[in-house]
């Protein structure tokens, strides 16, 4: 930790640590006090997930996952989208709640929620809450083995997760965020193990929140890997046509009239967003019709750029790992949606961003500042930094979102030296230390 955090050069890097941090590293002490600390962590997160549960009714995004899944398989779908109705039918499965979230996943995206349906009511919310962490703690773990952090780094990993106000506020508030998080890993180990089917399968999950993973898509597509896109827009074909069958056309049109109703915004908060869009509806307000051009063109160029680094990358060792880096933060800061908590998908970027070095197979150049970037980014997000900032700044109107800026120069900069980067050699994905 003390090399990760003051001398960039991680344990899990590619190069051979100094001796006395490495011994430092596999003494006894210093791993019996790391399985404390993930194991105290782990216990304060539960714990504080525990006590959310008792401001279920006042702030959870549960009933709008649920509610839909009953509609759906109800042959009421076409409510999903109605605010009044669904705010009505909110009332009947969760009393007393008051809850006014509505739910802006497309038709197809509800298909993956109609699993809800089959818990109780009345358990929904313990259910609910204990999944998420464990999902979480799935998509850690396979992080994990997908890198191949050795024991050390996999603790330090684990401790900044679950000490980020992004992973508190996720499961905290019943958000889909750690399922994200899971469906992006599965992509990544199909994607480097070379399963089509698996990574497809995976790509296709983003039908709930399709922004999040679009920039991405568009890098596999100039990188020509076209089959797991075909398998994810099949798989994507298959939940429309089933969406229809099960909720009817009218369902599609009452989505379209929710998203472009004015008054949606102001529940989508997009000023609390760390992104272009959410900077700006602080500036100009949210409402502002040049905040949604100036994002919207932001995002198509952004895309556009990403589209010509893979094309640049395409055929190429190491043309994941240059995605990972380059593409995903450039994306997320551009996203037309994008909240705190959906930043999860950032961590194999960070983990990467760690891992590279100017003795690595990928020469890319400012590795430092790329380090120094990802740990303010990791630092802002922990739990004593991070919900001081946004809940008692951000949230009564503050005007500068430090995530956002932080975020900014960290996808401009890496985006700009994978760019300049020029692989040597071949480099697997899941290179070990």
């Amino acid at each position: 930790m003390l090399d990760l955090l003051c001398h960039f050069h991680p344990v899990w890097s590619a190069d051979p640590p100094p001796v006395r941090i490495q011994a430092l590293a596999n003494s006894k002490v210093v791993k019996s006090l790391a399985v404390l600390t993930a194991i105290l962590i782990t216990g304060i997160f539960s714990w504080q997930m525990f006590m959310s549960l008792a401001f279920f009714n006042t702030i959870n995004d549960l009933p709008e996952y649920y509610v839909a899944a009953q509609l759906a398989l109800q042959g009421k779908g076409s409510l999903i989208y109605k605010a009044q109705e669904f705010y009505n039918w909110q009332d009947k499965f969760f009393p007393g709640g008051g809850h006014g979230v509505l739910l802006f996943i497309p038709p197809p995206g509800v298909m993956w929620l109609l699993i809800l349906a089959a818990i109780p009511a009345g358990s929904a919310p313990v259910v609910w809450t204990v999944f998420l962490e464990l999902v979480l703690m799935a998509a850690i773990i396979l992080l994990i083995r997908l890198f191949r952090l050795n024991f050390l780094n996999s603790l330090v990993l684990w401790c900044f997760t679950f000490f980020s106000g992004a992973a508190v506020d996720a499961v905290r508030i019943g958000q889909i965020a750690p399922l994200l998080l899971l469906a992006f890993t599965f992509l990544l180990m199909g994607l480097s193990e070379g399963s089509a089917v698996a990574a497809g399968i995976a790509l296709s999950f983003f039908m709930c929140k399709p922004q999040q993973i679009i920039p991405f898509a568009i890098y596999l597509l100039g990188n020509k890997q076209f089959k797991p896109i075909a398998i994810a827009a099949s798989v994507a074909l298959a939940l429309t046509v089933g969406s229809i069958f099960l909720m009817g056309v009218e369902s599609y049109q009452n989505y379209l009239q929710l998203i472009a109703d004015p008054n949606s915004i102001k529940i989508m908060q997009p000023e609390l967003n760390p992104t272009i869009k959410g900077q700006l509806a602080k500036f100009l307000g949210a409402n502002n019709i040049i905040v949604k051009l100036i994002s919207e063109i932001c995002f198509v160029l952004s895309s556009l750029l990403i589209f010509l680094l893979a094309r640049k990358q395409n055929g190429k060792d190491g043309w994941l790992k240059i995605g990972l880096i380059g593409a995903v933060p450039l994306g997320l800061v551009s996203s037309i949606h994008c909240h705190h908590y959906d930043l999860l998908l950032l961590i194999p970027s960070i983990i990467l961003s760690l891992q590279i070095s100017k003795e690595d197979s990928i020469q890319i150049p400012q590795t430092t500042l790329i380090k120094i970037l990802a740990v303010a980014i990791v630092a802002c997000f922990l739990f004593p930094v991070y919900m001081p900032m946004r809940y008692d700044y951000l949230m009564k109107g503050g005007t500068f979102d430090p995530t956002f800026f932080l975020l900014a120069s960290y996808a401009v900069t890496t985006f700009i030296c994978c760019w300049r980067a020029h692989p040597k050699q071949s480099l697997d994905l899941q290179e070990g230390s």
